[in-house]
């Protein structure tokens, strides 16, 4: 199945009689990367860049994590963490190397790294 240049095929999970399945969603890219521009842009409130994250989340696929780890660099140690946090949650092997080399990064806070590693220790990510 071909799909335009400016859209990604993303999935959404679907829970059906208690089986949860992947049904692919046509998402257009530029809106992806304006809704990780929230995120990365550090003059609007954490309010409305945690809404952008979990937005992201909810979105998945490449376009989507790389607008996520893009925000590492960011100094507050809250929105690093939950950045670790919902990277794990997308269950997604492409956002692998972005928690691995935050997990490696000594200049991360603790608790970021700390979140980075959970889902290694807890195999969520060699299930996938």
């Amino acid at each position: 199945m071909q799909f335009p240049v400016s859209t990604c095929l993303l999935f959404t999970i679907c829970i059906v009689r208690n089986k949860i399945s992947r049904m692919p969603v046509t998402v257009d890219v530029q809106k992806v990367v304006a809704v990780g521009g929230i995120l990365n842009d550090k003059n609007r409130s954490l309010a409305e860049r945690f809404r952008a994250l979990f937005t992201l989340r909810n979105i998945g696929g490449q376009t989507a994590i790389d607008c996520i780890t893009a925000c590492f660099g960011d100094p507050s140690a809250l929105l690093k963490h939950e950045l670790a946090y919902c990277l794990g949650q997308m269950l997604d092997t492409y956002a692998i190397p972005a928690l691995a080399a935050v997990l490696k990064d000594v200049n991360q806070e603790p608790m970021v790294r700390h979140e980075a590693g959970l889902l290694y220790g807890c195999g969520y990510m060699s299930g996938i």
